[in-house]
């Protein structure tokens, strides 16, 4: 079995914004399932930011506000009835679509500087109905069957 090859590294010390959660492989068609959680301290409008993977890139676009420190980046179609975040979309698909075996996220502000990075393997969370989460500052896989978008 390959071992955990999960890093977070923060490319601007000084951002208050970063990755805490991502959905890359939902059970069955990835489309309208994907998600990436982001946590900022106070309410933060994310719209212009631009999100990417290691093959393509999306600016935000604000889709839902709601007063937490939590923001959803989805793909159009995403179901986001009953979560406690703001949403923002990143069109069809986020990024490339997030690649099942791997891939690298970064976040970027409205000038282009980079805020976060977060790079994951197909060892966790994949294919299960689990996200990967930020938890005390190392990433595992959810308990929670759909992952924990919007709540602590």
């Amino acid at each position: 079995m390959r071992s955990l090859v999960i890093f977070l590294m923060l490319v601007n010390t000084a951002s208050a914004l970063t990755f805490n959660e991502v959905m890359y492989n939902p059970p069955g068609n990835d489309n309208d399932q994907e998600f990436v959680e982001l946590h900022h301290a106070g309410w933060q409008n994310l719209s212009g930011y631009v999100i990417a993977d290691q093959a393509s890139n999306d600016t935000l676009l604000m889709v839902i506000y709601y007063p937490s420190n939590y923001s959803l980046v989805v793909e159009d179609g995403f179901d986001y009835s009953g979560i406690n975040a703001s949403i923002y979309t990143a069109g069809a698909t986020i990024g490339n679509n997030l690649d099942n075996t791997g891939d690298a996220l970064y976040i970027f502000d409205n000038n282009l500087t980079p805020l976060d990075y977060f790079s994951y393997n197909d060892s966790l969370a994949n294919g299960n109905n689990r996200s990967l989460e930020r938890f005390n500052g190392s990433w595992h896989e959810s308990i929670a069957d759909g992952g924990t978008p919007g709540r602590l």
